[in-house]
């Protein structure tokens, strides 16, 4: 399906076309991971494997700014009903509270990330204390907020990541929470990245008290043709990096782009959730910057 964000305005400066897809891969016995767009929070707990959703989204920049577009993934951990419970409720926190987001700058805009961050953190620890069956729950999250004033703020805990591809190039714009990065970090940031499971040490819920999410402004403007990829490890840890940049740029229409990347995570084993959101940054004739690509398709 496809929705038109209402509310905006005839004449918008920028739009941001959205597909998204989660799947139970090939070992899990349920799907743990849910992802959300533009305040919409999808889960598959069955591991079902739903049509990619699509949306379009507005992003109106001028004297009076709109909230933008928010997009998240989240992947559950401590057990699969304990792991599908935490994801959703993380998520479903962020959603909450993006009706509340009247950003006028980066800067508040990180804040309102930042402490969102935390308020869902607090609500995992509280699902989770005195359900047995819970303790330990939960998740990490990484999301981007995407505005046509001020470019692009990304949030995220743990080992789900977010990426631009722009005029060809992939480059990862959140740096993993985990014991395998940490050990990678003497090499050069943004190419290849170590597959496996590796110890998450930061991330929503899980016993933690203390958070600090990182939340930093990503990109200070967006560029037609601009695409942001946010995904869970269940697609990094079995698609390369090059890999991934190679899919992107074979240009096909988001759909498509979409259920590649799925294919690709299935063809190398899939042995963990796999999420994806792809959205692409659109505009009119005179718009500066890359080029945009046609339909969703």
């Amino acid at each position: 399906m496809t929705i038109e964000a209402p509310g905006h305005g005839p004449d918008p400066d920028l739009k941001v076309r959205v597909a998204a897809v989660t799947h139970r891969g090939l070992v899990r016995k349920g799907n743990e991971d849910a992802f959300m767009v533009a305040g919409l929070v999808c889960q598959a707990p069955s591991g079902a494997v739903p049509v990619p959703v699509s949306a379009t989204q507005v992003l109106k920049s001028g004297p009076v700014v709109g909230s933008g577009l928010a997009l998240a993934v989240a992947d559950g951990l401590g057990g699969h009903e304990a792991g599908e419970v935490a994801s959703r409720l993380a998520l479903e926190s962020l959603a909450l509270v993006q009706s509340q987001l009247r950003a006028a700058t980066p800067a508040e805009a990180a804040s309102f990330w930042r402490e969102a961050l935390e308020r869902a953190h607090r609500s995992i620890l509280t699902q989770a204390a005195g359900r047995p069956e819970q303790a330990g729950m939960g998740a990490t999250v990484a999301g981007v907020h995407l505005h046509a004033a001020w470019g692009a703020v990304t949030f995220h805990a743990g080992d789900s990541r977010v990426y631009r591809f722009r005029q060809g190039i992939l480059k990862a714009l959140t740096v993993d929470h985990s014991q395998a990065e940490m050990g990678r970090l003497d090499g050069p940031f943004g190419t290849e990245a170590p597959r496996g499971s590796s110890g998450v040490w930061k991330c929503l819920g899980s016993g933690r008290e203390d958070l600090d999410p990182t939340v930093e402004h990503a990109a200070p403007a967006l560029h037609p043709g601009d695409r942001y990829l946010l995904a869970t490890d269940g697609l990094s840890d079995m698609v390369s990096h090059d890999a991934i940049e190679a899919i992107l740029a074979a240009r096909p229409g988001l759909r498509g782009a979409v259920e590649t990347l799925l294919d690709a995570a299935l063809a190398g084993g899939a042995h963990d959730n796999v999420t994806i959101i792809l959205a692409e940054v659109t505009g009119s004739a005179g718009s500066a910057g890359v080029a945009g690509e046609g339909g969703a398709g």
